[in-house]
């Protein structure tokens, strides 16, 4: 596999990669991390201020530039991740999903549900269960092999089904694998919104880039101090607190900015 934060091929073992020996050494000086984390701030008020604010619960600092050190590696945050926001979310997320599949017709069906699959976060095509799931699998009027499930195939379901209806259940029922793409959506989503502004990369020689805006999700403090004894015990780990969510108003508005 390749390191997370280079990018280069490393060996790794049942525990993963994060980074490798080499991009372990690179080093930048702190006051020249300061505009990224101002920029990282921003980026989370925008966060607060969007459909995504209810799926986060707090934001901390931990890591070398939390502990003021002049050099260092990058700047690691710590996304806690609110579970019933982030159910609510989800369910608002698969409705309007399924309501896309309601508005097609027999008579527009192919070209109608294969401009919701160019516009979708998800092409259901992809899916491993499908065409498993199709009503119409194993009968005769079904022409796909029984042996091996492509891309291709996928596509030629959509297209040639002579049922008319090739649509997987997860389109008007719940499915764990709708379920799991969407918060894999919503994540992506929130990443983006953290690292708008290109700050996630620095170049450290012509062509050659390494992660500097290390964001890590996580459901507690205490899932991440648990991973720290686990992995690297005599490491020490300073977490500050940036943001939490209010019990009384929901949001607090300021920050507490580390220099």
């Amino acid at each position: 596999m390749n390191c997370e934060r280079c990018g280069r091929e490393v060996e790794t073992d049942c525990l993963g990669v994060h980074e490798c020996a080499y991009c372990e050494s690179i080093k930048f000086d702190r006051k020249s991390f300061i505009p990224l984390e101002e920029q990282f701030n921003l980026n989370f008020q925008n966060v607060l201020q969007s459909d995504l604010k209810p799926v986060v619960k707090a934001l901390y600092m931990f890591g070398s530039y939390a502990m003021g050190r002049p050099q260092c590696g990058d700047i690691d945050y710590l996304i806690i991740i609110d579970e019933e926001g982030l159910k609510r979310l989800v369910e608002g997320e698969i409705d309007t999903f399924h309501s896309q599949f309601d508005l097609i017709d027999n008579v527009l069906e192919q070209s109608r549900s294969q401009t919701v699959i160019d516009d979708c976060f998800w092409d259901y095509r992809t899916c491993s269960e499908y065409p498993d799931c199709l009503d119409c699998h194993g009968t005769r009027r079904c022409k796909l092999p029984k042996d091996d499930y492509t891309a291709s195939l996928h596509t030629f379901c959509l297209e040639k089904c002579e049922t008319g209806d090739p649509y997987p259940v997860c389109l008007d029922a719940d499915c764990y694998f709708l379920n799991e793409e969407v918060k894999n959506h919503i994540f992506k989503r929130l990443l983006r919104m953290l690292t708008q502004g290109d700050i996630d990369y620095r170049e450290y020689a012509p062509g050659q880039k390494v992660k500097v805006i290390d964001i890590v999700k996580k459901n507690s403090v205490k899932d991440l101090i648990e991973e720290f004894q686990r992995t690297d015990p005599e490491k020490e780990l300073k977490i500050v607190e940036l943001w939490k969510k209010s019990i009384s108003s929901h949001y607090t508005p300021d920050y507490r900015f580390i220099r």
